[in-house]
């Protein structure tokens, strides 16, 4: 501060869109689709692209940021990133304030329904196989869930998604890990998808792509988090919160240890609830 940020700051000629929005949407799928590429798209409904010259985004090194701006005509040389270049000039900078004032319970149907409207059609790319029933696993590789747990008690675990994704095997579910699937995957599984099973997280920002009517079963842990249910009331879909207590406390509400016992899979997919229609 003594100095001033011009020793760091990088100058840029040209226009600029700036879609930064927050520390979460660098790193996190939901805050990054929400938070920034609603920003984009609010400003591209009054402004033309090819009068900017850069977009100044949080990131660009996960796939589905690079899948999307591709989506979006974006070529990477037109891309500054946040991580790379934390303060920068240019003759012109345009932004949006936040869309919903960072409460992700809070999102809009015509945020919805323009980044649904936007997306829906690229679903078509993907290759991978739909299935009507399916179940969104997160990736626990980098735990190692038969030591001590309380040292993951901040982090958000499904500690027997192995024996749930058994079980939901012989019921006809077909089970995907959400950071193996690109954009246009996604945007097709959820799009098909007439049962959708998954922990509460940022995968669950798809629903924007489902089908009215479509069922949806979120495993979270008893604290009120309704961003997802949020989502589901305004795509007009059959939305049931599966709450479970953690087994630790953990410092951020969404996370914890959580085991779903089976029995209550089985009592929320019970046959006048489970048929397909």
């Amino acid at each position: 501060f003594k100095n001033g940020i011009n020793r760091f700051k990088k100058k840029f000629n040209g226009k600029i869109i700036s879609i930064i929005s927050g520390g979460a949407a660098k790193h996190n799928y939901g805050h990054w689709l929400f938070d920034s590429i609603s920003r984009l798209l609010i400003i591209l409904k009054k402004k033309n692209l090819n009068i900017f010259d850069y977009v100044y985004v949080p990131s660009f090194k996960y796939k589905y940021q690079k899948e999307i701006l591709k989506y979006l005509k974006i070529p990477p040389h037109k891309i500054i990133s946040s991580e790379k270049n934390k303060y920068i000039e240019g003759t012109e900078i345009v932004c949006t304030n936040h869309p919903f004032e960072h409460r992700f319970d809070k999102i809009s149907k015509p945020i919805i329904s323009e980044i649904r409207n936007t997306f829906l059609k690229f679903g078509s790319l993907s290759r991978v196989k739909y299935h009507d029933k399916i179940f969104i696993e997160r990736d626990y590789s980098e735990f190692n869930l038969k030591e001590d747990l309380s040292k993951y008690r901040n982090s958000r675990i499904l500690i027997n998604n192995d024996e749930i994704k058994n079980f939901l095997r012989k019921k006809g579910f077909k089970s995907f890990k959400f950071n193996r699937l690109s954009f246009a995957d996604q945007i097709k599984l959820f799009s098909k998808a007439k049962i959708i099973i998954s922990m509460f997280g940022a995968e669950l920002s798809n629903l924007i792509f489902c089908n009215k009517g479509t069922k949806v079963f979120e495993i979270k842990n008893n604290n009120k988090l309704n961003e997802f249910q949020n989502i589901s009331k305004i795509c007009k879909l059959k939305h049931t919160q599966i709450n479970i207590k953690p087994l630790y406390k953990s410092i951020a509400k969404q996370n914890g240890i959580l085991k779903c016992d089976i029995k209550i899979l089985k009592n929320f997919l019970k046959p006048k609830i489970f048929k397909l229609k």
